[in-house]
């Protein structure tokens, strides 16, 4: 007797197309996890207060802004690479 396809799909042919958005998944949401809070700090401590001598708070702040630009970045490219994704997912139809 046959056993049932695992939930996760591990016996059917899409089990790679799985694993790659999976692996997508988890860079993108490393990505949005390190890059944001590396460049904060290391804008404010290293760049603005310690080579420019900005203010702590203007230096606060553009972190801040350059983390969020960082973020929205990030995004965009995962929606980018979704819709890419999707474009070569579909078959052509030819009669």
């Amino acid at each position: 007797m046959r056993r049932p396809e695992d939930i996760r799909g591990v016996n059917s042919p899409n089990s790679s197309a799985y694993s790659a958005t999976l692996r997508k998944l988890l860079l993108y949401s490393f990505l949005l996890f390190t890059i944001p809070i590396f460049l904060y700090f290391c804008l404010k401590h290293t760049i603005l207060e310690g080579m420019f001598q900005v203010a702590e708070h203007s230096a606060t702040l553009y972190g801040a802004f350059a983390a969020i630009a960082a973020v929205h970045v990030i995004l965009g490219l995962f929606v980018y690479s979704a819709f890419m994704e999707e474009e070569r997912a579909r078959p052509v139809k030819t009669d």
